[in-house]
């Protein structure tokens, strides 16, 4: 039984040095791509719990709060670069968060392999979308949409990838159909970071 657990201990430091190994990676890759690190600033580590989600209501609960350090405006992520949402309320020991596809917040995003940038919100008729994206703007499906760093939101976080494009001719701007990662929306473990 002994050897069974130093075996395992053994296989447990190699998989720590492993992720070690990979995060120091990232941190090159990102620096070599321009890419500023999402959790470079004050961080918080908590637990995300569930809610019971309605058609524009997306809000879950983080067991850290005002006593933790936890503010109104946070980003809350999964590491290493996954949007969950925003902090919306705090009480001494946990905060309300809102998350993509609620209808009460807005998120500034932008679109990987391309220039354009908007406002990630909810849409009553086509769901999770992009606004305010310029009708001249080439986009491929699948591309990738993560938070553009502006209004306190930490930068290059994942939110989602492109479903297709809205083109209405009487229009300045286009439509652009997100669908979220839906490793987003579960409970587990999180850290709440804060931009300066």
């Amino acid at each position: 039984r002994t050897q069974e657990l130093e075996e395992e201990r053994a296989r447990a430091r190699g998989l720590e040095a492993r992720i070690a190994n990979l995060e120091e990676q990232v941190i090159l890759y990102r620096e070599a791509a321009n890419i500023p690190d999402p959790v470079s600033h004050a961080r918080i580590e908590g637990a995300l719990s569930w809610f019971s989600p309605s058609q524009n209501v997306r809000v879950a609960f983080v067991d850290r709060g005002s006593l933790d350090g936890v503010m109104v405006g946070d980003t809350v992520m999964r590491p290493p670069q996954m949007f969950v949402g925003v902090v919306s309320e705090v009480s001494e020991y946990q905060a309300q968060v809102r998350m993509a596809g609620d209808a009460l917040i807005q998120i500034p995003v932008q679109i990987m392999g391309s220039n354009a940038s908007g406002l990630l919100r909810a849409d009553s008729e086509f769901g999770l979308i992009v606004d305010y994206v310029e009708r001249g703007e080439s986009l491929v499906e699948g591309a990738r949409v993560v938070t553009s760093g502006a209004d306190r939101t930490a930068p290059a976080l994942v939110v989602g990838s492109v479903l297709g494009t809205i083109q209405d001719p009487a229009k300045l701007f286009q439509v652009v159909r997100v669908q979220v990662d839906p490793k987003a929306h579960i409970s587990g473990p999180v850290l709440i970071v804060r931009q300066p």
